[in-house]
């Protein structure tokens, strides 16, 4: 608040004083929930808060749309720029940097180094590419698995990193 007093005298020397208050209304505090990361491709769910009205910019500052919520679909490491004005007129901004987390590429090669066994014979599988995996039907999470081939079999494999999750085929046939 500032205060702010006037002085003023007429032509007969005749004076008065009066004073104003002006009230400065504070700027919103804006902020962004929502999260920063996601996999490439996926939607985010952004929401701005502090505000009673929003508008979202791309970081060279185009304007894309406007309302508390904004659900961009992300593709690559990219800035969003949120603009609230609050009740009064006033406005505040926030951003959020996000991050396009890749899909793992899972890789693999056998103990033979081959896609194929006699009938009867043990082939390991070595997964590569990935945090953590699991095993489609065979009850396991390791980054191998050992079995003895008396047919031929298609092995399907989880591998995620980062929270993002890819599948993998992997055809094992005999000789």
């Amino acid at each position: 608040e500032n205060i702010y007093n006037l002085f003023g005298k007429d032509e007969n020397g005749c004076s008065n004083t009066t004073s104003i208050t002006i009230y400065a209304d504070t700027l919103p505090n804006i902020r962004i929930e929502g999260l920063d990361s996601i996999c490439v491709g996926g939607i985010a769910e952004l929401t701005g808060r502090g505000a009673e009205n929003y508008q979202w910019l791309t970081e060279d500052d185009m304007v894309i749309t406007s309302g508390m919520t904004f659900t961009p679909t992300i593709n690559s490491d990219t800035t969003f720029n949120v603009i609230g004005i609050d009740g009064n007129g006033c406005a505040g901004q926030a951003d959020i940097e996000m991050t396009a987390k890749a899909y793992p590429a899972i890789t693999y090669h056998t103990s033979t180094g081959k896609d194929s066994v006699c009938y009867g014979n043990r082939l390991t599988i070595y997964l590569n590419g990935a945090e953590s995996y699991e095993w489609v039907n065979e009850n396991s999470t390791d980054n191998y698995l050992t079995q003895e081939f008396t047919t031929s079999k298609t092995f399907e494999v989880k591998g995620t990193t980062r929270g993002c999750e890819s599948k993998k085929e992997i055809n094992i046939s005999l000789k």
